[in-house]
């Protein structure tokens, strides 16, 4: 063990260490990057939120297991996509699915023109199935 610490580092080696964000003066601390330059400021920059809600008919689902595996191939299918995406509703009901699905962007044409593109892939994938759609948009 080195002297100077309870952890065996030297006073220096502790103060280095924790600076950089990693070695004992760091442990359980969290570090973050420096500030990057050029970023503008905060005014000048718009963060768009974008909500597309569908709800789902499975017309052939037996049982919640029948269910989940027309989900699952949808939300495998949606992967390609900068999106993110759950089920939200009706999760107990065998042949009713609610989707929610999300993307961030930096202007609400680009966040609209992916959640149709999202809109447009489940109906290609499992035809049928969507009885209603709505987009939603924070600013």
């Amino acid at each position: 063990m080195r002297e100077g610490s309870a952890c065996g580092w030297s006073e220096r080696e502790c103060a280095s260490e924790g600076e950089r964000g990693w070695g004992p003066a760091s442990r359980g601390k969290v570090t973050s990057a420096p500030a990057r330059r050029g970023w503008g400021s905060a005014a000048n920059k718009t963060m768009v939120v974008g909500l597309l809600t569908v709800e789902i008919h499975v017309s052939g689902s037996q049982s919640l297991k029948d269910k989940r595996m027309v989900l699952r191939r949808i939300k495998d299918r949606l992967k390609k996509f900068n999106v993110a995406v759950s089920e939200v509703e009706h999760q107990d009901l065998w042949q009713r699915a609610g989707l929610a699905v999300v993307t961030v962007s930096t202007d609400e044409p680009h966040a609209d023109r992916e959640l149709a593109a999202v809109a447009e892939e489940i109906e290609r994938v499992e035809p049928g199935l969507i009885t209603r759609t709505e987009v939603e948009f924070l600013t």
